[in-house]
């Protein structure tokens, strides 16, 4: 039997090790000639951009996984292996973050970027619906809802990655946020209609 309690351990440094490298990459400027320091300042504002995206969809990230743990019964070798590729891919996120904040507006590095995200929460929901199946997980209205809310975001990076080739940037971003609106009505619907059956059981 694994210890719950060590692989959250190694979970948690590893976030927070991810989530504090990703600053390193904006450079504090140097050398700037005198009343230039503002504008050296916003210089790296594409930078900044990707860095608080990446924050708080990996703070976001960090959340989800703490809620699973608790759902878990038991961290069998499969537990083991999803969660070693999750926190793998976690440790992508400077790499990723810095391609994009540093190419913004390229369709590529914005496909790569939330292509990754997709990846991540992706490696999450298949923890979760194996151990549906295999009766790992306490199955209670927050199990239902943490899946709910990773499908939403699995929506949300897919369409991203996706509608980058097709559509202008600033419309991805309104689709975006249209579908994500729409599938948490969706899940809302849901929701409501399970309390409904057990109210009723």
């Amino acid at each position: 039997m694994y210890s719950k309690h060590r692989l959250e351990a190694l979970s948690d440094a590893i976030f927070a090790i991810v989530m504090t490298l990703l600053i390193l990459d904006i450079k504090v400027p140097t050398g700037v000639p005198h009343g230039q320091l503002a504008h050296a300042l916003a210089e790296p504002f594409r930078d900044w951009i990707a860095l608080v995206i990446t924050f708080v969809i990996a703070a976001r990230f960090w959340v989800l996984q703490h809620q699973l743990f608790d759902l878990i019964e038991n961290v069998k070798p499969r537990t083991l292996a999803t969660t070693f590729i999750f926190l793998g891919l976690i440790t992508m996120l400077p790499f990723t973050t810095a391609l994009w904040g540093h190419n913004l507006t390229e369709p590529l590095a914005f496909c790569i970027y939330f292509g990754h995200q997709f990846i991540i929460g992706a490696a999450m929901l298949f923890e979760i619906e194996s151990g549906l199946r295999d009766h790992n997980l306490h199955v209670v209205e927050a199990m239902y809802k943490l899946r709910g809310r990773l499908y939403i975001m699995l929506t949300a990076m897919g369409v991203a990655s996706i509608t980058t080739w097709l559509l202008p940037l600033q419309y991805t971003g309104l689709l975006v946020a249209v579908i994500s609106a729409i599938s948490r009505r969706v899940l809302k619907f849901f929701e409501k209609r399970r309390e409904r059956k057990h109210a009723h059981a």
